[in-house]
């Protein structure tokens, strides 16, 4: 276990990325090899597994690491390495982006409490229109984004702070480093989106409704759904989680091995699908998982054969 400096004032991931640009260049890692899983490096260095994902963020946007979702982390070549740190600007560290969401959940949420006492019938429709644009451009990523932003600056103004309105201004603009922007890319799928505009719709209702606890907890829950959602994306299936999901579903390593990695990896039919030896689940003497009592066999194997 390795304790990191708190007396320095440094960010703890940006702490652990330099911990381990260090074991790059001595030579700890070999280019393309794989990190340890985020697990293990939140338990070496006494931090959250969060802190960690941000470290491994930065290291991408510096070009030390490649993130391959659900399979793991990955050091690059040299030559992809850069010397400069994440930095917003020429000076300011960035920002986390948990660190970002976690204050935007405390002031937005405020917001919204206050809009729904104090909505305008003006700024009611213009929210309306603001999340038709949305429900408009799912496919346009710029135009989605921008009105998007606008949704959540116009709550702001409309809690009638002005103080409140320009920290949640602040926040916003964080959201424009690289950091942010490569842990923010698995949100940028449709079904996302489409997610976010009922999100929009539900907390738009609370406003116009008067109801001001309804419109604080929906837009709890729709931050909270983009944390564990980008999250979820990112998290790496280290083999404790690989063996709950796969005894969940009840998949052997021989379905992994003889139908699945064919299918993935080589888009080939998997041969290990052509018969089925085994007896029907209902007439089986083993362990069958659930799914097994409701499929349809193409084909059934019996042994000895009955044609």
């Amino acid at each position: 276990m390795t304790e990191l400096n708190k007396k320095t004032g440094k960010r703890r991931y940006l702490q652990i990325a330099e911990i381990l640009i260090e074991q790059f260049r001595v030579g700890l890692i070999r280019e393309g090899g794989k990190l340890e899983a985020e697990r293990d490096l939140a338990a070496t260095y006494s931090v959250s597994r969060t802190t960690v994902r941000e470290a491994l963020l930065a290291l991408e946007v510096m070009g030390y690491v490649e993130i391959v979702v659900g399979a793991g982390v990955f050091l690059l070549p040299r030559r992809n390495w850069k010397s400069n740190d994440v930095r917003k600007g020429d000076c300011e560290v960035e920002t986390g982006p948990h660190e970002i969401l976690d204050l935007r959940r405390s002031l937005e949420a405020r917001a919204a409490y206050l809009a729904a006492e104090y909505a305008t019938p003006e700024q009611i429709e213009k929210l309306h229109e603001l999340v038709e644009v949305m429900e408009q451009s799912i496919s346009r990523l710029s135009t989605f984004n921008r009105a998007d932003e606008e949704f959540h600056m116009t709550i702001a103004e409309m809690s009638n702070n002005t103080l409140l309105g320009e920290y949640i201004g602040d926040l916003w603009a964080r959201r424009r480093g690289a950091l942010w922007s490569s842990w923010y890319k698995p949100s940028q799928s449709p079904a996302f989106r489409r997610g976010t505009v009922e999100d929009h719709r539900l907390i738009l209702s609370s406003i116009a409704c008067g109801r001001p606890l309804a419109a604080m907890t929906a837009m709890h829950v729709h931050i909270d759904k983009l944390v564990k959602s980008v999250d979820e994306e990112l998290r790496e299936i280290d083999g404790h989680d690989l063996r709950q999901r796969m005894s969940s579903f009840d998949w052997s390593m021989e379905d992994m091995e003889l139908i699945l990695q064919p299918m993935i990896m080589e888009q080939k039919e998997a041969t290990g699908s052509m018969g089925d030896d085994s007896p029907l689940a209902v007439l089986s003497k083993k362990y069958r998982g659930l799914h097994h009592y409701f499929r349809q066999n193409f084909s059934q194997v019996t042994n000895p054969p009955v044609d």
